[in-house]
């Protein structure tokens, strides 16, 4: 009987976990300003972070992550935020190629871009808390 309730109790704090990080807690864009190439995001309460846009070629360019000394925001600012607007048509991320750290403009091509949030980066998706969005972006 004893190991029927530590099986419970697991059962019912994993459960509670996944309500307190589930996807219903998603993040927004807003399409209607995404026509005008603004990015608007709407974040919910609890939200990883760190912040990143992966573009249709797999390139990755980190906006937030104070851990790599990659900041929009101070991190403590941003952890407070409900909403981000970023102009698509100047939008600059960090990004690393031939092992240097550089800002490349990122909205360059058509195509679906992922806009990530996640505790850890560099860690595999399912391996830390993430909230992600697909958009696409069609170049002028």
């Amino acid at each position: 009987m004893k190991k029927i309730k530590i099986i419970v109790l697991f059962v019912v704090l994993f459960v509670s976990y996944g309500l307190v990080h589930s996807s219903s807690n998603d993040i927004q864009i807003d399409k209607n300003l995404l026509k005008k190439y603004i990015l608007k995001i709407s974040l919910p309460d609890v939200f990883p972070k760190h912040l990143e846009i992966i573009t249709p070629d797999h390139q990755t360019y980190v906006l937030q992550d104070d851990t790599q000394g990659v900041e929009l925001y101070p991190q403590k600012e941003f952890e407070k935020l409900r909403e981000i607007t970023l102009d698509m048509n100047t939008l600059v991320g960090t990004t690393w190629k031939d092992s240097k750290k550089i800002k490349e403009k990122i909205f360059t091509e058509s195509g679906n871009y992922t806009i990530y949030f996640a505790d850890e980066l560099e860690t595999e998706i399912d391996n830390s808390f993430s909230l992600k969005k697909v958009i696409y972006y069609e170049k002028r």
